[in-house]
């Protein structure tokens, strides 16, 4: 590009009405960043509590919980018959009825199993049906939910010797009398006491580990799923279909906003933003499309960062690859943006001033 072309670009650029509404976007805090909770594992808990209940009893096709039990069945494996057959078929024939609804978040494990243990589910989520279906009275839904923290091995865990593992008074020898249960990994421990060891065994249980990127546990029998899972097929639909009351509309938004606030932590390796909305996501499309040759063109010696957030949640939203092949080193969002790098990053995380000449003018 001549100068004069840069400059008519830059013209354009500073016009442009979505410059603006992409800085004012970024620029706006979402409630859960001002509480200082956008990244707190109770927070999204709770929260994704609150959002399973809501509107959830009667025949909704477009309830919170039917569009939950819709990811579960695209991510079940069938070979693994994680979701029974008839369960699956009333969700996708949309003739399930739920007639109460109830969730909770730590929920005790031994308030539901034969191991008389405290460790606690993220969350459980209890439905009751009507009337019988295939001879269950309801379904039932363990979610561990792991943000920054991992599944805890046995390794982790010596219940034999840490207090960790601390059971009721007066139950006995917790390693002798419930070997099946001590001496297995979380996930592992959970299926045993709430699928083999459960105090009512006519409910369906579905487990669900719910991580950033989408992790498998341990444990062969969770679903694995993640928040841009959520993103995509719950959290979109439902602030697109307009069945929901303006303020729970208000929550959710705020809630979809603040799963794109990055992480910059400096332990962190695997992720910087949960998830990034079709919004947003078409945004930063259409301003790199737009604004590519000239954003390559700039000069960037003297360039600082100002604005690490929004670095971070670009970098988020862009496939990188190696400037000389197609390999993807931060595939996460697996947006179609090439961005080239220089060799030298290829094996190590990327850092913000990898990115540096890219933004010049989108952060100044």
């Amino acid at each position: 590009m001549t100068a004069n072309e840069i400059n008519n670009k830059l013209l354009s650029f500073n016009s442009d009405p979505q410059t603006k509404a992409i800085r004012d976007f970024y620029n706006r805090k979402s409630f859960f960043e001002v509480l200082s909770k956008s990244r707190n594992e109770n927070t999204h808990s709770s929260f994704l509590a609150w959002l399973l209940e809501y509107g959830s009893t009667g025949m909704q096709e477009d309830s919170p919980i039917i569009k939950f039990l819709d990811i579960l069945i695209r991510k079940a494996d069938c070979k693994e018959n994680l979701l029974p057959e008839s369960l699956q078929n009333a969700v996708l024939s949309r003739t399930i009825y739920f007639s109460k609804i109830e969730t909770s978040t730590e929920k005790v494990i031994k308030d539901l199993s034969q191991i008389p243990y405290r460790d606690r589910l993220d969350i459980f989520a209890q439905c009751s049906f009507p009337t019988p279906l295939d001879g269950k009275k309801g379904l039932r839904i363990v979610i561990e939910n792991k943000i920054y923290s991992n599944e805890i091995l046995v390794t982790d865990n010596k219940f034999g010797t840490q207090s960790g593992g601390k059971m009721d008074e007066g139950i006995g020898d917790k390693q002798g009398k419930y070997p099946d249960y001590y001496f297995k990994n979380q996930t592992q421990r959970y299926y045993y006491a709430l699928a083999e060891k459960p105090l009512d065994p006519d409910y369906y249980t579905l487990f669900v580990f719910l991580t950033p990127t989408g992790d498998k546990p341990t444990d062969v029998h969770y679903i694995p799923v993640s928040y841009q899972e959520l993103m995509d097929y719950l959290l979109d639909p439902l602030s697109q279909i307009g069945t929901m009351d303006p303020l729970a509309l208000m929550y959710l938004k705020e809630y979809a906003k603040a799963l794109s606030v990055p992480s910059i932590s400096e332990t962190d390796t695997t992720y910087t933003v949960l998830a990034v909305s079709s919004s947003e996501k078409d945004a930063l499309i259409k301003f790199w499309k737009e604004y590519e040759d000239l954003i390559i063109e700039g000069d960037f010696k003297n360039f600082n960062i100002n604005e690490i957030s929004e670095i971070n949640r670009l970098k988020s939203s862009i496939y990188i690859r190696n400037e000389d092949d197609n390999n993807s080193i931060d595939d996460l969002r697996n947006i179609k943006i090439s961005i080239p790098l220089k060799n030298d990053v290829i094996g190590r995380k990327i850092k913000e001033k990898d990115l540096e000449p890219y933004f010049k003018y989108y952060l100044n």
